[in-house]
């Protein structure tokens, strides 16, 4: 298991010059709640694949590009709603 801490601090600039709605509006609720810190646990093994992607990505955005099945996933079955 990797263990990795990704910190992002919020900036409404950073937000208007985003072009994924979705992203958006995750920023803006982290903002809103005070959120400063997210973790994220991982297989090893899925290390390569965050790196290519230039981070993580949705389990929809994952489905729709044929790649849920090349990564290692872990949790319950609430992990994978």
């Amino acid at each position: 298991m990797f263990f990795h801490k990704f910190k992002h601090k919020i900036d409404l600039k950073q937000i208007n010059s985003m072009k994924s709605l979705e992203q958006v509006q995750i920023l803006k609720l982290l903002k809103t709640n005070n959120i400063n810190s997210l973790w994220h646990f991982t297989d090893i093994r899925n290390l390569p694949l965050i790196q290519k992607l230039g981070g993580l990505r949705s389990k929809k955005f994952l489905e729709d590009n044929s790649l849920l099945g090349k990564i290692v996933t872990g949790g319950d079955t609430l992990s994978h709603v």
